[in-house]
């Protein structure tokens, strides 16, 4: 591995089941510490996290020796988990099936973080990119009366 060099930027999204708004005020907060823990338990290197109610987006590097569908499938799992068993949570927060996936460049890694960590403002004024709101590939899955651009 020491020849190798490998320079992946990731950005990820995926969506609560139904796009039902489980990820609420007392929910936020723990879930995305958990999923910080869980990336940094498995050597991932987190650049921006943060969504809405409905939807998680993660910007990050993934170690080559670590396959990216087992990625999502445990953080989608064990944070579920997680918020699940926590004494204040009264909802059940399931996953959708699938994910959103997108290599980017280095130079494309600065404004993609900036798009992730401002989530909240880009909902709020209806400046949404298409490319970045796809929980699995599905234009649908973008927000009844939200624009995107392309």
């Amino acid at each position: 591995m020491s020849d190798n060099y490998i320079q992946l930027y990731y950005h990820l999204v995926w969506a609560t089941k139904d796009r039902i708004p489980y990820i609420g005020d007392t929910t936020e907060a723990p879930l995305y510490q958990h999923i910080e823990t869980l990336c940094n338990s498995a050597r991932i290197t987190v650049y921006a996290l943060n969504g809405m109610p409905d939807h998680v987006h993660l910007v990050c590097t993934i170690p080559p020796t670590l396959a990216l569908s087992d990625v999502i499938k445990d953080l989608k799992g064990k944070s579920a988990h997680y918020i699940n068993h926590l004494d204040r949570n009264r909802l059940n927060l399931t996953w959708q099936p699938g994910y959103g996936a997108l290599t980017l460049a280095k130079r494309n890694l600065k404004p993609v973080v900036e798009y992730v960590r401002n989530q909240k403002r880009h909902h709020a004024d209806n400046t949404l990119s298409a490319q970045m709101e796809w929980a699995s590939g599905l234009s649908s899955d973008v927000p009844e009366g939200h624009s995107v651009t392309p």
